[in-house]
């Protein structure tokens, strides 16, 4: 079987956004990012493989809790609207994920999202980063509902 040439796509940074369901104020757009822009992780499994004593059962979980982080330009006013935020309420609501991917990967629909912190900041002048981290929880595996 040879080998076949598939388009591999493209990114556009311009892309990365976050819209929150609740807080529309708050949504995130690529003017207020810095280069480094969004970042998610899955902070737990999808599925597990319990061991037995002649092999192994599959558990799919159904949900993930999955982490962020929002690099935010500080120098700009709207980071201080996040700052609001967490001094006010850091409970965010339902948020849709864009990623940077022109055709592929679809938005990552995040449930009862909740500012979780904001990371050091250097006032040196040579930084204008405001990194602020939040968690929620994506349904997987729709099979188990069923």
């Amino acid at each position: 079987m040879a080998t076949a040439l598939i388009p591999q796509g493209g990114l556009n940074r311009l892309r990365a956004s976050i819209v929150w369901n609740s807080n529309p104020t708050l949504n995130i757009t690529p003017g207020f990012l810095a280069k480094e822009a969004i970042s998610i992780r899955p902070d737990n499994p999808a599925g597990l493989l319990l061991a037995t004593l002649t092999g192994g059962v599959v558990s799919g979980e159904p949900f993930q809790m999955v982490s962020g982080s929002i690099h935010l330009v500080r120098s700009i006013s709207f980071a201080d609207l996040y700052k609001l935020q967490f001094e006010n309420n850091v409970q965010m609501g339902d948020a849709a994920v864009f990623t940077d991917a022109i055709a592929g990967l679809t938005a990552y629909q995040l449930s009862n999202c909740i500012l979780t912190n904001w990371q050091e900041m250097s006032f040196a002048g040579q930084d204008a980063g405001y990194v602020v981290t939040f968690a929620g929880i994506q349904y997987i595996n729709s099979v188990l509902w069923q």
